[in-house]
């Protein structure tokens, strides 16, 4: 940030008071000045300036220590929003967040993906829709962020690979054509990672597998999801764990993909999860049966990772809608069994936010950067 002048200064400043706020969540402004370094007069100039815009609004008065009581200041949580959509090959879903990340709306319709015009003016009407039910300004929309299933150019313009789609090709402009909103498009699994990160304070070090009707994973370095390009953070399910395995959509056979994908339910045993997940709380033989063929080829993946990058494993996505507690301890302790956390103190953890990931990441990318800017 540019300080060299009076109104880099006053920028600093302002970005400081707002960002001490973000992070305390409410605070006086003597407590404001203590934790910033700036002057009571400083502080007071950019609470004025920063409730002018409806970034901050005064709360409560904070608890007395004697005299006057302090008026406490807090962040407008929904002065401004970011709206999230994950494409998926059969399903869209939307989400709108507040500053702080948190789900204030949210839809989804079951679709089948086609990169024609058709779905684009379908897609474009429902998202619109779901915008119009908020009733938020237009100046008060950050934007609207598209998570997809392919890897995106390093410059966010075009789709470089989606098999799974067959929407290899497809731009940026599509999307910027539905919307008077700025839009970007990513991959939805490093997405997944960046709202895991963003909801988990004090993740540096994971792989993040996510357990959706495909396969997918992404790798986090030093608190940052790793750019799949360089170093093939999202290639994890194209991991080959059985040569001799079916075939995978990307042409190999025995990938990760092919096992740990939940339509491995439906195209190896013809099960549908729900119905699935029902025998099996059930106590289905069949299903249990399934379950340790599915857990122990996850399991496989699990150590396998870990033995290259040794760290948390975050497991994410669709089938945890479906899994108890019993589920996913019996995942845990498959990993074990095939030699997980030996010597270490390596965990896997339970997302919390399930198949919403993607979207909520999409949303957060336009968080992260108005709170840098303010």
């Amino acid at each position: 940030m540019e300080i060299n002048s009076s109104i880099g200064l006053k920028h600093l400043n302002h970005h400081k008071v707002y960002s001490y706020l973000y992070e305390v969540k409410s605070s006086s402004k003597l407590e404001i000045s203590r934790g910033t370094g700036l002057s009571i007069p400083t502080v007071a100039s950019n609470i004025v300036e920063l409730e002018r815009r409806g970034l901050v609004s005064g709360g409560q008065a904070c608890k007395s220590t004697g005299g006057r009581r302090a008026q406490s200041y807090s962040i407008n949580r929904t002065s401004r929003i970011a709206i999230g959509v994950e494409i998926l090959k059969e399903e869209i879903k939307v989400v709108a967040v507040d500053l702080y990340g948190e789900i204030i709306a949210e839809t989804r319709t079951e679709v089948e993906f086609s990169n024609n015009d058709n779905f684009f003016t379908l897609f474009g009407s429902f998202v619109n829709g779901f915008i119009a039910s908020l009733d938020f300004p237009d100046n008060r929309i950050l934007g609207i962020g598209i998570s997809l299933q392919g890897l995106v150019s390093e410059d966010g313009e075009t789709v470089i690979y989606s098999k799974i789609l067959n929407a290899t090709g497809l731009t940026l402009e599509t999307f910027r054509r539905l919307f008077r909103y700025k839009c970007r498009m990513f991959h939805d699994t490093g997405k997944a990672a960046l709202a895991e990160i963003w909801n988990s304070h004090g993740i540096r070090n994971a792989i993040y597998l996510v357990l959706n009707r495909n396969f997918g994973g992404a790798l986090i370095l030093n608190g940052e999801v790793g750019k799949e390009q360089r170093l093939a953070g999202a290639t994890i399910e194209h991991m080959r764990i059985n040569p001799d395995g079916p075939l995978c959509y990307c042409g190999n056979h025995g990938c990760a993909e092919a096992y740990c994908g939940a339509n491995r339910f439906r195209d190896r045993y013809g099960l549908e999860v729900p119905a699935f997940f029902e025998g099996l709380h059930a106590g289905d033989e069949s299903c249990k049966r399934i379950w340790e063929e599915y857990a122990r080829n996850l399991a496989i993946v699990i150590n396998n990772v870990n033995m290259v990058v040794s760290c948390d494993i975050i497991i994410g996505g669709y089938l945890l809608r479906f899994m108890d507690d019993n589920d996913f301890n019996f995942i845990i302790e498959s990993a074990r069994a095939e030699g997980f956390s030996y010597g270490s103190n390596n965990r896997i953890i339970r997302s919390r936010l399930e198949d919403k990931a993607p979207a909520l990441g999409a949303a957060i990318d336009f968080i992260e950067q108005f709170i840098n800017e303010v």
